[in-house]
């Protein structure tokens, strides 16, 4: 299935569902940048402006009813007997997880389901491994997949 929604938004790109994995993969866009990776880049300067390398944090969003609310869903998880994992995504901007955030998190969920992949590492670092600010490539995905799960 292939559908274009949110027109302007991330480059008007579109997508291939796979029924099975459930991925959105961008049609085309993979080959495109492999084809003039520079072209990519310089057309996007404003996305992927130069970072900082001094390390930023988000601001503390995780409140009191954050907690009652994923203190349900953890108590759901374990009534269903759910194998889980939770994974703060690698964003181009580099914030760091808040420290009492993440602490909340682990303290819910437990530290092996944790899996804090913000901040500034080897995937942030690299523009090249991003189609924009928020989506990072299939080759990325895989990799954390794999991490996790230690395929």
């Amino acid at each position: 299935m292939e559908n274009s929604f949110f027109p302007g938004a991330l480059n008007d790109i579109r997508y291939r569902y796979d029924a099975r994995s459930n991925d959105a993969i961008p049609v085309a866009v993979d080959s495109n940048i492999d084809r003039d990776t520079a072209g990519y880049y310089n057309a996007r300067k404003r996305i992927f402006y130069d970072r900082d390398a001094i390390q930023k944090y988000e601001t503390a969003t995780i409140g009191k009813e954050q907690i009652v609310l994923l203190g349900k869903i953890k108590a759901y998880f374990d009534k269903c007997n759910t194998s889980y994992k939770i994974v703060i995504s690698p964003m181009y901007d580099q914030l760091k997880t808040d420290t009492t955030d993440l602490k909340k998190l682990t303290s819910i969920f437990g530290k092996d389901s944790i899996y804090d992949l913000s901040g500034i590492n080897d995937i942030t670092n690299d523009k090249h491994n991003y189609y924009e600010g928020s989506h990072y490539r299939m080759s990325i995905s895989n990799r954390i997949m794999d991490s996790i799960y230690k395929r």
